[in-house]
């Protein structure tokens, strides 16, 4: 609740100056494409644990 009523607050002034504008709406946007940047590096991440732990298991195959 507190949360809203600052960004409230925090949006009113920032829509007078043309200048901070530009930057609040930057600013946004980067944080916006961080956090949907955020689970696709995760899930990559994921893909090359479990391809080295194929290898390592086919490695350890090819040793017994």
């Amino acid at each position: 609740m507190w949360k809203a009523i600052v960004d409230a607050v925090v949006e009113s002034f920032v829509y007078v100056d043309p200048m901070v504008y530009m930057y609040y709406i930057t600013a946004k946007r980067e944080s916006e494409l961080q956090t949907e940047a955020a689970p696709s590096e995760a899930s990559c991440d994921r893909a090359v644990e479990l391809r080295l732990a194929e290898a390592s298991r086919l490695q350890e195959e090819a040793l017994a």
